[in-house]
């Protein structure tokens, strides 16, 4: 019985660290994240920079270099899709 005890004890250990790990994980990747934010909100609040800009791998990247980028990753076919669709789509 105790045996067990201690076994469940140092599971209970390992997963408590696995947590503290990802929890740090996930901290990290939400400064980055910000990052590009911040980097973007100043790029696109800018008026005197043009709008023709993507978040392509989580980085502003012109348009037509994005677009060219996908499709030559493109096997088959493409399907494009507007988040935002207004009268001029």
């Amino acid at each position: 019985m105790q045996r067990e005890y201690l076994k469940l004890s140092i599971q209970t250990t390992q997963n408590l660290k696995e947590i503290v790990d990802l929890k740090q994980s996930l901290y990290d990747v939400e400064n980055k994240v910000a990052n590009v934010v911040d980097s973007l909100m100043l790029d696109f609040g800018n008026s005197a920079v043009r709008r023709d800009y993507l978040v392509l791998n989580g980085q502003p990247t012109k348009a037509d270099l994005a677009y060219g980028t996908i499709y030559s990753q493109a096997k088959r076919s493409i399907y494009a899709g507007q988040c935002y669709p207004d009268t001029t789509t």
